[in-house]
């Protein structure tokens, strides 16, 4: 089978070009969107077409999402990682060209990306922060405008790793207002010079009180009011809070020092 290329557009985005074999999944698909196929059905027929044809990334996604949604965790992680590396092999080598932006307004071109973003995602919450960052960074290689918001979750992986040049160069593309970027850059000044002033942490509390005080707290329960809360529109101060500590508390039973030092200005 051959597989697709990557070839530029006149509006200057790139295109993935399928091959033969492509898109004979579209009605699979389209049936699965509908309701009109039973899970274990779907999942079948979804392999199947990987194994007809393995750069059907929406085929890719769609049987991530199953595995997910059947809580077979494991499966969608692999699914995800398998379809980013088929992903990889059809780009141009870095030093061979310029970037290759997909247009993400494209149908086709949203599922590779929504496929690095997943994985990434998968090796950042097992602390594979190396392989996170790779990922991140490729996906914003193909979507500079980042419609998918993965700025600041690179950030983190940034610290982790100690890559204190690549935080900085990307710590102005976060959002000034916003808690994240407060806590990150926290975080980066007690990992980097081993030290928070007491004012920055004081200054902290007082801008962003609903965080300090989850990420200050003993305990994070996950209740059913908080639930129904995030998927609402808009989210009140403490839901946002409890939804950025849940997005990181793997990072602090790793990294505890930011939370110990927050804690000392919590008494």
């Amino acid at each position: 089978m051959t597989p697709p290329s990557v070839e530029p557009q006149a509006d200057g985005f790139f295109k993935i070009v399928h091959g033969a074999g492509y898109g004979v999944a579209v009605p699979l698909l389209r049936r699965i969107e509908a309701g009109n196929i039973a899970p274990a059905d779907a999942e079948k027929k979804l392999k199947e077409a990987l194994r007809t044809y393995p750069w059907q990334f929406e085929v890719a996604w769609t049987l991530s999402t199953l595995y997910t949604a059947s809580g077979d965790f494991r499966q969608a992680c692999e699914v995800r990682f398998e379809a980013c590396q088929r992903l990889m092999d059809i780009l141009p080598e870095e030093e061979e060209a310029d970037p290759t932006p997909l247009n993400f307004e494209h149908r086709e071109s949203q599922f590779p990306l929504l496929l690095l973003r997943g994985s990434a995602i998968d090796h950042f919450l097992f602390y594979e922060f190396e392989m996170a960052a790779a990922l991140f960074e490729t996906l914003l290689e193909l979507d500079e405008e980042d419609h998918l918001g993965v700025t600041p979750t690179l950030a983190w992986c940034y610290v982790a790793l100690d890559e204190l040049d690549s935080f900085e160069e990307i710590l102005s593309d976060l959002d000034d207002k916003s808690a994240e970027k407060a806590l990150l850059s926290l975080w980066a000044e007690l990992n980097f010079s081993h030290s928070l002033p007491a004012e920055r942490v004081t200054e902290f509390r007082d801008r962003f009180p609903a965080v300090f005080r989850e990420f200050t707290a003993d305990e994070h329960e996950v209740t059913e009011e908080y639930l129904a809360e995030i998927d609402s529109d808009r989210l009140s101060p403490q839901a946002h809070a409890r939804l950025l500590w849940l997005q990181t508390e793997h990072l602090w039973q790793r990294f505890p020092e930011l939370i110990v030092t927050l804690k000392e200005y919590a008494r």
